[in-house]
C-alpha cells in the first residue's frame, strides 16, 4: 500500500462519515512531479515538508490538527521534521500516521473534543 492509497483511504472515511468536513482538506505537496509543473506548484506557493491534510477547526487549545502520511515503516525526512516542529510550535497538533483508520479514529476523537495527549508530541 503506497501513501497514496492511505490518504485516499482516510479521505473516503472523512467524506462518508463526517457531517461537515469542508475544513479538512488535502495538500497537493508529494509526488513525483515534472520540473515544469514543480517549478509552477512552487510559484503558486507550494513548499517541502508541509503535512498532507489539514483540519482547519481549532480544538483543545490547538489551533487545527495536521497529518502526514506514511506507509509502515516510513520515517519523515528532516525537512518535513522541521516544518512539524514548526507547527508544533505555532499550536498546531501535528500527528504522523501509517493506517487510516487509526488516523480517522484520533480525527474523531480531536473533533469531538475527547482527545488527550502531552501537546506538541507528534507520534511516529
Amino acid at each position: 500500500m503506497t501513501e497514496h492509497d492511505i490518504q485516499c483511504i482516510f479521505m473516503s472515511l472523512v467524506h462518508y462519515q463526517l457531517r461537515d468536513y469542508r475544513l479538512i482538506y488535502a495538500v497537493p505537496n508529494g509526488g513525483a512531479r515534472s520540473p515544469v509543473t514543480g517549478a509552477r506548484l512552487k510559484k503558486e506557493g507550494v513548499k517541502r515538508g508541509i503535512p498532507d491534510v489539514n483540519i482547519d477547526h481549532p480544538r483543545s487549545g490547538y489551533h487545527g490538527m495536521r497529518i502526514e502520511f506514511k506507509v509502515p515503516g516510513g520515517k519523515p525526512t528532516e525537512h518535513q521534521k522541521k516544518v512539524i516542529a514548526d507547527m508544533s510550535a505555532e499550536g498546531y497538533l501535528v500527528r504522523i500516521h501509517t493506517d487510516p483508520h487509526v488516523a480517522f479514529s484520533e480525527l474523531k476523537s480531536y473533533l469531538d473534543g475527547t482527545f488527550v495527549e502531552e501537546r506538541n508530541e507528534p507520534r511516529t
